[in-house]
Protein backbone atom coordinates (compact mmCIF):
# COMPACT_ATOMS: atom_id res chain seq x y z
CA UNK A 1 0.00 0.00 0.00
CA UNK A 2 1.16 3.21 -0.26
CA UNK A 3 0.91 6.68 2.15
CA UNK A 4 2.94 9.77 1.67
CA UNK A 5 4.28 8.86 -1.83
CA UNK A 6 5.98 6.25 -0.12
CA UNK A 7 5.19 2.32 -0.98
CA UNK A 8 5.03 -0.23 2.03
CA UNK A 9 4.32 -4.26 2.23
CA UNK A 10 2.43 -5.30 5.22
CA UNK A 11 5.01 -8.53 6.42
CA UNK A 12 6.31 -10.47 8.83
CA UNK A 13 9.90 -12.29 9.47
CA UNK A 14 8.82 -15.77 11.37
CA UNK A 15 12.64 -17.59 12.89
CA UNK A 16 12.53 -21.09 11.64
CA UNK A 17 14.50 -23.18 13.70
CA UNK A 18 13.96 -27.12 12.19
CA UNK A 19 13.60 -28.30 9.19
CA UNK A 20 10.36 -29.87 8.14
CA UNK A 21 6.86 -29.40 7.33
CA UNK A 22 5.23 -26.09 8.03
CA UNK A 23 1.35 -24.35 8.11
CA UNK A 24 0.21 -21.24 7.51
CA UNK A 25 -3.33 -20.93 8.29
CA UNK A 26 -5.21 -17.57 7.12
CA UNK A 27 -8.68 -16.33 6.78
CA UNK A 28 -10.66 -13.62 4.58
CA UNK A 29 -9.86 -12.67 0.91
CA UNK A 30 -7.15 -11.56 -0.65
CA UNK A 31 -3.56 -12.74 -1.51
CA UNK A 32 -0.02 -13.56 0.71
CA UNK A 33 3.08 -14.41 -0.79
CA UNK A 34 6.03 -16.37 1.14
CA UNK A 35 9.01 -17.62 0.98
CA UNK A 36 11.57 -20.12 3.42
CA UNK A 37 15.00 -21.57 2.89
CA UNK A 38 14.51 -24.73 0.28
CA UNK A 39 11.11 -23.96 -0.39
CA UNK A 40 10.25 -23.20 -4.26
CA UNK A 41 14.04 -22.61 -4.94
CA UNK A 42 13.83 -20.18 -2.48
CA UNK A 43 11.50 -17.71 -4.38
CA UNK A 44 8.14 -16.54 -3.16
CA UNK A 45 4.97 -18.44 -3.66
CA UNK A 46 1.51 -16.80 -3.73
CA UNK A 47 -1.81 -17.72 -2.27
CA UNK A 48 -5.33 -16.47 -3.15
CA UNK A 49 -8.02 -17.24 -1.40
CA UNK A 50 -11.46 -15.82 -0.02
CA UNK A 51 -12.84 -17.30 2.91
CA UNK A 52 -14.22 -17.01 6.19
CA UNK A 53 -12.77 -20.37 7.40
CA UNK A 54 -9.82 -21.08 7.97
CA UNK A 55 -7.79 -22.25 4.92
CA UNK A 56 -4.20 -24.00 5.27
CA UNK A 57 -1.08 -23.85 2.91
CA UNK A 58 1.52 -26.50 3.56
CA UNK A 59 5.46 -25.95 2.76
CA UNK A 60 8.64 -27.69 3.76
CA UNK A 61 11.86 -25.98 3.97
CA UNK A 62 15.11 -27.62 4.43
CA UNK A 63 18.53 -26.44 5.25
CA UNK A 64 17.62 -23.86 8.16
CA UNK A 65 21.06 -22.28 9.93
CA UNK A 66 22.57 -25.20 12.23
CA UNK A 67 23.29 -23.32 14.92
CA UNK A 68 25.40 -26.11 16.84
CA UNK A 69 28.06 -26.25 13.50
CA UNK A 70 31.45 -25.87 14.02
CA UNK A 71 33.83 -24.55 10.67
CA UNK A 72 37.22 -25.64 10.10
CA UNK A 73 39.25 -23.97 12.59
CA UNK A 74 36.56 -25.32 15.14
CA UNK A 75 35.54 -21.79 16.08
CA UNK A 76 32.12 -21.81 16.96
CA UNK A 77 29.61 -20.06 14.58
CA UNK A 78 27.56 -17.38 15.03
CA UNK A 79 24.29 -17.27 12.59
CA UNK A 80 21.26 -15.85 12.73
CA UNK A 81 18.31 -18.10 12.25
CA UNK A 82 16.45 -18.85 9.07
CA UNK A 83 13.19 -17.29 8.87
CA UNK A 84 9.95 -17.35 6.64
CA UNK A 85 9.11 -14.39 5.09
CA UNK A 86 5.22 -13.75 4.56
CA UNK A 87 3.79 -10.62 2.67
CA UNK A 88 0.14 -9.59 2.71
CA UNK A 89 0.34 -8.37 -0.86
CA UNK A 90 -3.75 -7.98 -1.67
CA UNK A 91 -6.44 -8.15 1.05
CA UNK A 92 -10.00 -7.26 0.96
CA UNK A 93 -11.55 -3.90 2.87
CA UNK A 94 -15.12 -6.16 3.52
CA UNK A 95 -13.44 -9.12 4.50
CA UNK A 96 -9.63 -8.85 5.53
CA UNK A 97 -6.92 -10.80 5.42
CA UNK A 98 -6.63 -12.14 8.88
CA UNK A 99 -6.13 -14.47 11.79
CA UNK A 100 -2.62 -15.65 9.98
CA UNK A 101 -1.27 -18.96 12.22
CA UNK A 102 2.15 -20.26 11.05
CA UNK A 103 2.48 -23.86 12.99
CA UNK A 104 5.38 -26.07 13.39
CA UNK A 105 4.45 -29.75 12.01
CA UNK A 106 3.95 -31.34 15.42
CA UNK A 107 1.43 -28.25 16.86
CA UNK A 108 -0.21 -28.15 13.44
CA UNK A 109 -3.59 -29.05 15.64
CA UNK A 110 -3.18 -26.44 18.40
CA UNK A 111 -5.47 -23.52 19.39
CA UNK A 112 -4.34 -19.98 18.29
CA UNK A 113 -3.32 -18.95 21.21
CA UNK A 114 -1.35 -22.11 22.79
CA UNK A 115 1.97 -21.84 23.64
CA UNK A 116 4.88 -23.95 21.16
CA UNK A 117 5.43 -27.34 22.50
CA UNK A 118 9.04 -27.86 22.16
CA UNK A 119 9.03 -23.79 24.08
CA UNK A 120 7.20 -25.56 26.91
CA UNK A 121 9.65 -28.51 27.26
CA UNK A 122 12.68 -26.28 27.21
CA UNK A 123 10.94 -24.82 30.36
CA UNK A 124 10.92 -28.39 32.04
CA UNK A 125 13.29 -28.09 35.23
CA UNK A 126 12.91 -24.28 35.44
CA UNK A 127 11.29 -22.74 38.59
CA UNK A 128 10.73 -19.09 38.12
CA UNK A 129 10.37 -16.88 34.99
CA UNK A 130 11.05 -13.38 35.06
CA UNK A 131 8.40 -11.30 32.39
CA UNK A 132 10.58 -7.75 32.37
CA UNK A 133 11.42 -7.99 28.94
CA UNK A 134 8.26 -9.80 27.82
CA UNK A 135 6.32 -6.66 28.99
CA UNK A 136 9.12 -4.11 27.35
CA UNK A 137 9.37 -2.81 30.83
CA UNK A 138 12.46 -0.50 29.71
CA UNK A 139 11.48 2.60 27.51
CA UNK A 140 7.95 1.74 28.24
CA UNK A 141 5.23 4.67 27.33
CA UNK A 142 2.30 2.61 28.29
CA UNK A 143 -0.33 4.76 30.77
CA UNK A 144 -3.08 3.36 30.37
CA UNK A 145 -4.82 -0.10 30.77
CA UNK A 146 -6.70 0.08 27.20
CA UNK A 147 -3.29 0.64 25.39
CA UNK A 148 -1.33 -2.23 26.33
CA UNK A 149 -1.19 -5.48 24.33
CA UNK A 150 -4.36 -7.74 24.67
CA UNK A 151 -4.45 -11.50 23.61
CA UNK A 152 -6.16 -10.99 20.85
CA UNK A 153 -4.10 -8.43 19.12
CA UNK A 154 -2.02 -9.48 15.59
CA UNK A 155 1.14 -9.86 17.39
CA UNK A 156 2.58 -10.14 20.68
CA UNK A 157 6.07 -8.22 19.70
CA UNK A 158 4.92 -4.62 19.21
CA UNK A 159 6.46 -2.05 21.72
CA UNK A 160 3.49 -2.65 24.28
CA UNK A 161 5.27 -6.17 24.68
CA UNK A 162 3.61 -9.52 25.26
CA UNK A 163 0.08 -9.58 26.86
CA UNK A 164 -0.45 -9.97 30.65
CA UNK A 165 -2.48 -13.07 29.78
CA UNK A 166 0.00 -14.92 28.48
CA UNK A 167 2.18 -14.12 31.21
CA UNK A 168 -0.34 -15.43 33.57
CA UNK A 169 -1.42 -18.75 31.39
CA UNK A 170 2.98 -19.80 31.01
CA UNK A 171 2.67 -19.23 34.93
CA UNK A 172 0.01 -22.06 35.09
CA UNK A 173 0.93 -23.73 32.51
CA UNK A 174 4.28 -24.98 33.78
CA UNK A 175 3.15 -24.69 37.69
CA UNK A 176 5.73 -21.70 37.61
CA UNK A 177 6.85 -18.83 40.53
CA UNK A 178 6.53 -15.71 38.20
CA UNK A 179 7.98 -12.50 37.94
CA UNK A 180 6.22 -9.13 36.69
CA UNK A 181 7.02 -5.48 36.34
CA UNK A 182 4.39 -2.84 36.45
CA UNK A 183 5.38 0.13 33.75
CA UNK A 184 6.81 3.17 35.40
CA UNK A 185 3.92 5.54 33.90
CA UNK A 186 1.04 3.59 34.55
CA UNK A 187 -1.71 5.43 35.99
CA UNK A 188 -3.37 3.93 39.03
CA UNK A 189 -6.36 2.65 37.27
CA UNK A 190 -3.64 0.60 35.19
CA UNK A 191 -2.23 -0.48 38.21
CA UNK A 192 -5.00 -1.62 39.64
CA UNK A 193 -6.32 -4.13 36.41
CA UNK A 194 -3.10 -5.29 36.13
CA UNK A 195 -3.29 -6.69 39.90
CA UNK A 196 -7.02 -7.64 39.40
CA UNK A 197 -5.84 -9.68 35.85
CA UNK A 198 -2.86 -11.29 37.72
CA UNK A 199 -5.07 -12.44 41.20
CA UNK A 200 -8.21 -13.72 38.69
CA UNK A 201 -5.77 -15.64 35.99
CA UNK A 202 -2.43 -16.46 37.95
CA UNK A 203 -1.75 -19.31 39.25
CA UNK A 204 -3.04 -19.42 43.07
CA UNK A 205 -0.24 -21.53 44.48
CA UNK A 206 2.37 -19.64 43.46
CA UNK A 207 3.94 -16.77 44.31
CA UNK A 208 4.09 -13.16 42.03
CA UNK A 209 7.11 -11.68 42.52
CA UNK A 210 5.98 -7.74 42.19
CA UNK A 211 8.32 -4.79 40.74
CA UNK A 212 8.09 -1.09 39.74
CA UNK A 213 9.49 -0.91 36.63
CA UNK A 214 13.38 -2.15 35.80
CA UNK A 215 16.51 -0.73 37.07
CA UNK A 216 15.27 2.73 37.53
CA UNK A 217 19.02 4.09 38.04
CA UNK A 218 20.23 2.89 34.45
CA UNK A 219 20.48 6.17 32.59
CA UNK A 220 20.28 4.32 29.55
CA UNK A 221 16.40 3.83 30.47
CA UNK A 222 14.19 6.52 29.93
CA UNK A 223 11.98 5.43 33.37
CA UNK A 224 15.24 6.56 35.40
CA UNK A 225 15.10 10.49 34.10
CA UNK A 226 11.28 9.91 34.21
CA UNK A 227 11.18 9.00 38.08
CA UNK A 228 14.39 11.31 38.70
CA UNK A 229 11.53 14.27 37.45
CA UNK A 230 8.77 13.69 39.97
CA UNK A 231 8.14 15.58 42.35
CA UNK A 232 6.63 12.86 44.73
CA UNK A 233 8.35 13.93 48.22
CA UNK A 234 11.28 12.23 47.29
CA UNK A 235 15.13 13.67 47.51
CA UNK A 236 16.90 11.71 45.13
CA UNK A 237 16.48 9.05 42.55
CA UNK A 238 16.30 6.49 44.82
CA UNK A 239 13.89 7.65 47.31
CA UNK A 240 11.46 9.06 44.31
CA UNK A 241 11.73 5.23 43.26
CA UNK A 242 10.75 3.67 46.91
CA UNK A 243 7.63 6.17 46.88
CA UNK A 244 6.79 5.09 43.42
CA UNK A 245 7.21 1.45 44.28
CA UNK A 246 5.05 1.94 47.53
CA UNK A 247 2.13 2.80 45.59
CA UNK A 248 2.26 -0.19 43.14
CA UNK A 249 2.55 -2.23 46.49
CA UNK A 250 -0.08 -0.91 48.21
CA UNK A 251 -3.23 -0.27 45.37
CA UNK A 252 -1.59 -4.44 44.21
CA UNK A 253 -2.72 -4.94 48.52
CA UNK A 254 -6.07 -3.29 47.99
CA UNK A 255 -6.64 -5.92 45.26
CA UNK A 256 -5.63 -8.47 46.42
CA UNK A 257 -6.89 -8.11 49.87
CA UNK A 258 -6.18 -11.02 52.58
CA UNK A 259 -4.65 -13.40 49.88
CA UNK A 260 -1.81 -10.44 49.25
CA UNK A 261 0.82 -12.11 51.50
CA UNK A 262 0.19 -15.06 50.12
CA UNK A 263 0.51 -14.68 46.94
CA UNK A 264 2.58 -11.12 46.11
CA UNK A 265 6.22 -10.35 46.85
CA UNK A 266 6.86 -6.80 46.66
CA UNK A 267 10.71 -6.26 45.79
CA UNK A 268 12.95 -3.54 44.85
CA UNK A 269 16.40 -2.79 43.20
CA UNK A 270 19.14 -0.57 43.03
CA UNK A 271 22.33 -0.36 41.81
CA UNK A 272 24.57 -3.03 43.70
CA UNK A 273 27.80 -0.60 43.30
CA UNK A 274 26.14 1.54 45.91
CA UNK A 275 24.53 0.19 48.82
CA UNK A 276 23.11 3.42 50.36
CA UNK A 277 20.59 3.83 47.19
CA UNK A 278 18.96 0.75 48.46
CA UNK A 279 18.72 1.82 51.77
CA UNK A 280 17.27 5.49 50.55
CA UNK A 281 14.41 3.64 48.47
CA UNK A 282 13.73 0.84 51.21
CA UNK A 283 13.60 3.43 53.48
CA UNK A 284 10.56 5.08 51.33
CA UNK A 285 9.21 1.68 49.75
CA UNK A 286 6.77 0.63 53.03
CA UNK A 287 6.71 -2.11 55.17
CA UNK A 288 5.33 -4.12 52.17
CA UNK A 289 8.75 -4.94 50.71
CA UNK A 290 9.56 -8.40 50.99
CA UNK A 291 12.72 -8.66 49.24
CA UNK A 292 15.43 -6.50 47.53
CA UNK A 293 17.19 -7.17 44.27
CA UNK A 294 20.85 -6.98 42.85
CA UNK A 295 22.20 -8.21 39.49
CA UNK A 296 25.89 -9.17 40.09
CA UNK A 297 27.47 -9.52 36.61
CA UNK A 298 31.60 -10.26 37.00
CA UNK A 299 33.28 -9.06 33.78
CA UNK A 300 34.02 -6.79 31.46
CA UNK A 301 32.71 -4.78 28.77
CA UNK A 302 35.76 -4.67 25.81
CA UNK A 303 35.70 -1.30 24.63
CA UNK A 304 38.93 -1.32 22.34
CA UNK A 305 40.56 -4.63 20.89
CA UNK A 306 43.57 -6.10 22.32
CA UNK A 307 46.75 -5.79 20.77
CA UNK A 308 46.93 -9.59 21.90
CA UNK A 309 43.98 -11.47 22.19
CA UNK A 310 43.90 -13.02 26.13
CA UNK A 311 43.21 -16.64 25.94
CA UNK A 312 40.20 -18.05 27.06
CA UNK A 313 42.42 -19.29 30.42
CA UNK A 314 43.60 -16.24 30.70
CA UNK A 315 39.71 -14.51 30.47
CA UNK A 316 38.21 -17.07 32.82
CA UNK A 317 41.23 -18.27 35.51
CA UNK A 318 42.51 -14.52 36.21
CA UNK A 319 40.09 -12.27 35.30
CA UNK A 320 36.55 -14.17 36.08
CA UNK A 321 37.61 -15.16 39.43
CA UNK A 322 39.28 -11.96 40.02
CA UNK A 323 36.16 -9.69 39.43
CA UNK A 324 34.15 -12.28 41.11
CA UNK A 325 36.09 -11.90 43.97
CA UNK A 326 35.45 -8.10 43.34
CA UNK A 327 31.57 -8.76 43.13
CA UNK A 328 30.92 -10.47 46.00
CA UNK A 329 31.63 -7.56 48.19
CA UNK A 330 28.68 -6.17 47.07
CA UNK A 331 26.65 -8.83 47.38
CA UNK A 332 27.75 -8.84 50.90
CA UNK A 333 26.95 -5.45 50.96
CA UNK A 334 23.59 -5.71 49.89
CA UNK A 335 23.24 -9.20 52.17
CA UNK A 336 24.08 -7.00 54.87
CA UNK A 337 21.19 -4.38 54.22
CA UNK A 338 18.80 -7.01 53.66
CA UNK A 339 19.22 -8.25 56.99
CA UNK A 340 19.35 -4.81 58.48
CA UNK A 341 15.86 -4.37 57.09
CA UNK A 342 14.53 -7.80 57.80
CA UNK A 343 14.37 -8.53 54.35
CA UNK A 344 15.37 -11.57 51.67
CA UNK A 345 18.03 -11.05 48.96
CA UNK A 346 17.83 -12.21 45.47
CA UNK A 347 19.00 -11.63 42.06
CA UNK A 348 17.11 -10.67 39.46
CA UNK A 349 19.89 -11.41 36.77
CA UNK A 350 23.46 -12.12 37.54
CA UNK A 351 26.40 -14.51 35.82
CA UNK A 352 29.59 -14.03 34.01
CA UNK A 353 29.50 -10.64 31.43
CA UNK A 354 31.59 -10.28 28.74
CA UNK A 355 31.07 -8.34 25.86
CA UNK A 356 32.17 -5.89 23.23
CA UNK A 357 31.29 -2.41 24.06
CA UNK A 358 31.55 -0.71 21.19
CA UNK A 359 31.30 -0.87 17.43
CA UNK A 360 35.10 -1.59 17.26
CA UNK A 361 34.80 -4.24 19.34
CA UNK A 362 31.80 -5.62 17.88
CA UNK A 363 33.28 -5.86 14.23
CA UNK A 364 36.41 -7.58 15.84
CA UNK A 365 35.22 -10.99 15.24
CA UNK A 366 37.80 -12.64 16.61
CA UNK A 367 37.59 -11.05 19.68
CA UNK A 368 33.95 -11.59 19.60
CA UNK A 369 34.79 -15.27 19.07
CA UNK A 370 37.30 -15.18 21.49
CA UNK A 371 34.47 -14.24 24.04
CA UNK A 372 31.79 -17.00 22.24
CA UNK A 373 34.44 -19.16 23.11
CA UNK A 374 35.06 -18.35 26.98
CA UNK A 375 31.14 -18.85 27.25
CA UNK A 376 31.29 -21.82 26.03
CA UNK A 377 34.35 -23.32 28.35
CA UNK A 378 34.34 -26.56 30.16
CA UNK A 379 36.25 -24.29 32.88
CA UNK A 380 32.94 -21.56 32.85
CA UNK A 381 30.37 -24.64 33.24
CA UNK A 382 32.57 -25.64 36.36
CA UNK A 383 32.80 -21.86 37.60
CA UNK A 384 29.10 -21.26 37.91
CA UNK A 385 28.95 -25.00 39.36
CA UNK A 386 31.56 -25.11 42.10
CA UNK A 387 31.96 -20.92 42.67
CA UNK A 388 29.53 -18.67 41.40
CA UNK A 389 26.17 -20.51 42.87
CA UNK A 390 27.69 -22.10 46.21
CA UNK A 391 29.04 -18.41 46.71
CA UNK A 392 25.76 -16.71 46.04
CA UNK A 393 23.62 -19.82 48.21
CA UNK A 394 26.61 -19.42 51.10
CA UNK A 395 26.12 -15.97 51.21
CA UNK A 396 21.91 -16.20 51.91
CA UNK A 397 20.82 -15.02 48.53
CA UNK A 398 17.39 -16.71 48.52
CA UNK A 399 16.59 -16.77 44.38
CA UNK A 400 19.07 -16.45 41.16
CA UNK A 401 17.87 -15.45 37.56
CA UNK A 402 19.34 -15.28 34.47
CA UNK A 403 18.52 -12.31 32.04
CA UNK A 404 16.85 -14.89 29.67
CA UNK A 405 16.32 -18.60 29.48
CA UNK A 406 17.44 -18.40 25.56
CA UNK A 407 19.48 -16.23 22.83
CA UNK A 408 21.30 -16.01 20.44
CA UNK A 409 24.90 -17.27 19.75
CA UNK A 410 25.96 -14.76 17.49
CA UNK A 411 25.57 -11.57 19.80
CA UNK A 412 28.59 -9.73 20.35
CA UNK A 413 26.26 -7.84 23.43
CA UNK A 414 26.97 -10.28 25.66
CA UNK A 415 26.55 -13.77 26.90
CA UNK A 416 22.85 -12.88 29.00
CA UNK A 417 21.39 -16.82 28.46
CA UNK A 418 21.87 -19.72 29.85
CA UNK A 419 20.56 -21.67 26.72
CA UNK A 420 21.57 -20.49 23.03
CA UNK A 421 19.48 -22.23 20.52
CA UNK A 422 15.71 -23.76 20.91
CA UNK A 423 16.29 -27.36 21.37
CA UNK A 424 19.47 -27.03 22.17
CA UNK A 425 20.45 -30.10 24.54
CA UNK A 426 21.63 -29.21 28.00
CA UNK A 427 24.61 -31.36 28.91
CA UNK A 428 28.85 -30.64 29.20
CA UNK A 429 29.86 -30.76 25.50
CA UNK A 430 31.48 -27.66 23.87
CA UNK A 431 27.51 -27.28 21.66
CA UNK A 432 25.40 -27.83 24.47
CA UNK A 433 23.62 -25.52 27.00
CA UNK A 434 26.26 -25.62 30.09
CA UNK A 435 25.48 -22.72 31.88
CA UNK A 436 21.71 -24.14 32.10
CA UNK A 437 23.20 -27.68 33.42
CA UNK A 438 25.51 -25.95 35.98
CA UNK A 439 22.19 -24.23 37.30
CA UNK A 440 20.47 -27.25 37.24
CA UNK A 441 23.28 -29.39 38.63
CA UNK A 442 23.80 -27.48 41.52
CA UNK A 443 20.06 -26.99 42.42
CA UNK A 444 19.52 -31.13 42.05
CA UNK A 445 22.34 -31.27 44.29
CA UNK A 446 21.27 -29.23 47.34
Amino acid sequence: FSYNNQTYAVHTLVPLYFDGKYHIKVRGKGTIRYKAVGYNNNNYKSRTFNSNNLVSYDFTVDGVSKFWEFDNSGVSQRKSPSYLSLEITVSDATNPVRDIRIFWDPDKNANKHAFDQEFLNSLNGTYMVRFMDWGRTNNSNLVKWGDRTQKNWYSQTTKSGVAYEHMAELAKNRNLRYWVCVPHKANGNFINKMAELFRDQGPSGKKVFLEYSNEVWASIFQQTAWVNGLNNGGNNLPERYGLQAKNVFNRWSNIFGDDFEDRVVPVIAQDYSAVWKINAALGKAGNKVRKIAMAPYPGKIFDTVPTTLPSVDDLLENQTYSLWNATKGYVDNYKAAADGANKQLVNYEGGPHWLAGTSVAKDNNGLVDRLLDLNRYWKMRTFLRWDFFQALKNRGVETHLYFNIGGPPWNPNGAWSSIEYRGQTIGTESWHAQKEWALREFRNNQ
